[in-house]
This record gives C-alpha cells, sequence and structure tokens, in this order.
C-alpha cells in the first residue's frame, strides 16, 4: 500500500498494490500538465521512490505511456518501472519508479568538462537509440508508425524542432535527435535553454537565425566567412542593433 499524506496541498490518498505492499511518505512535490509527481519514502525499508500520480486524461493515452515504459523497462539509462497502482476513489493509475539522485542543470552544466559533455550526451543518445529499437519517440510517448500524424502538442518549446512548431504532424524519431541537439548547444554554450522563444512563431525565428548566422562564421573556407561588419548587420543581431540606435539617439 502507497500512501501519499496531506503535503504541498495534495489531499490524502491510499494507493493500492497487486505487487508490491509498503507505506509512502511524501517528501517533494512537482507539478506538470499531464501528472504530478512525487519522491517518496518506503518506511519499511527507509528506500526513496518516485511516484507519478496520472491526471486523468483518456485511458487509451494511459496505457500506451504505460505499455511504453514498459518495453523500455531494462534498457540502458532508463528509469525503472517498479510497479502501477491506482487510487481506490478515482481509480487514476499511478507510476511508480525507482529513485534517481539527480543534480539540477543550473548548478550541473557550469562544472561540466569537456569530457563530461561528450559523455553524458553519448549516454543520452544510447537511450535514443533503445527507445528507436522499439519503435518508440520519446518525446511524445508514442509509438511511430510512418506515415501516422500526431499530436504537435509534445515537448517544451524550447526543444521542439521546427517542424513541430509549423506544426507538421507527419514528424519522425528525429524529433528527438534536435533536442537533444538543443541540450549539447546549452552544455557547451552555457546558455539554457538555447533557443528561448515567446512563442512558436518567435522560437522558429530564433532557430533560423541563430543557425545562419553559425553556419556563415563555421566555414571551412575561410574566404566563405562572414567578415566582422557582415556579422554584426546578420538578422541575428537585430535587437540588439535596435537597441544600440535607440540608445544613441537619446545621447
Amino acid at each position: 500500500m502507497f500512501f501519499v499524506p496531506e503535503i504541498t496541498g495534495i489531499t490524502n490518498r491510499t494507493l493500492f498494490s497487486g505487487v508490491i505492499k509498503m507505506t509512502m511518505r511524501l517528501c517533494g512535490k512537482l507539478e506538470g500538465k499531464y501528472s504530478e509527481v512525487f519522491e517518496g519514502i518506503n518506511v519499511n525499508n527507509n528506500e526513496r521512490c518516485v511516484i507519478k500520480i496520472l491526471k486523468p486524461v483518456k485511458k487509451k493515452k494511459i496505457k500506451r505511456e504505460i505499455k511504453i515504459l514498459q518495453n523500455l523497462c531494462g534498457g540502458p539509462n532508463i528509469v525503472k518501472l517498479l510497479d502501477i497502482v491506482r487510487d481506490q476513489h478515482s481509480k487514476t493509475p499511478s507510476l511508480i519508479f525507482e529513485y534517481v539522485n539527480s543534480t539540477d542543470f543550473k548548478v550541473l552544466y557550469p562544472t561540466l568538462t569537456d569530457y563530461d559533455i561528450r559523455y553524458y550526451i553519448y549516454e543520452l543518445l544510447k537511450v535514443n537509440q533503445e527507445a528507436d529499437s522499439h519503435r518508440t519517440e520519446h518525446s511524445s510517448r508514442e509509438f511511430y508508425h510512418p506515415g501516422k500524424e500526431y499530436n504537435v502538442r509534445v515537448a517544451s518549446r524550447y526543444f521542439k524542432g521546427p517542424e513541430l512548431l509549423v506544426n507538421l504532424q507527419d514528424y519522425d524519431y528525429s524529433m528527438d535527435m534536435w533536442s537533444l541537439g538543443c541540450m549539447f548547444a546549452g552544455m557547451i554554450f552555457r546558455k539554457e535553454p538555447f533557443f528561448y522563444g515567446h512563442d512558436n512563431h518567435d522560437q522558429l525565428v530564433k532557430i533560423a537565425k541563430a543557425i545562419d548566422f553559425l553556419d556563415k562564421l563555421l566555414r571551412y573556407d575561410h574566404q566563405d566567412r562572414l567578415t566582422a561588419k557582415e556579422a554584426m548587420a546578420h538578422p541575428y543581431f537585430s535587437q540588439v542593433r535596435a537597441a544600440e540606435s535607440s540608445r544613441m539617439r537619446m545621447q
């Protein structure tokens, strides 16, 4: 039996499991669009775990997420799903995961060496490869079927590929590689999120300008690279130039 007490505003509830029987003590809470996530402690053995209480959505969506987690269980760098339980009142499933100690990226990223970054990205690629082998798209929590149209309202805006920003529903595994690229850029340039748009259109504009600017700088042929004057005139710096002009007019 998992018990989640009344802390951080959640109502008392008892969750029953047909596999594991233990009492949980709540330690912390995170809330997302589709779930509430709690850190718990099994008071029988004092081991930590994570309780993901799913919000009421379509049963098909919940079953699909559980099936994907079961398929990926045991894969490299994939958190272990310990059990699936149900609230006795709402009957909504809750997922019990192993606890994985982690460090906030805002603390972690500045400490990473070049080798650390290579190591983390390589380990993340193992996860993506495992998901691909099970025909699973990691960001959207969907089974991939070529030609099928999917919901574009997935993932955080800052990690969405251009195809999602323009509402292309026929996307594929490469969506996850774009997200990985955003993480990689954030680690290297110490800027997180790397692309910071206020809405989908602004996000797409920032991506296009930044990539075009980098592409024109990082040329093997030195004669193809932008000059300093040309670089300063690039659209990537339009806001900076506007602010500078405004300051000069006020002087």
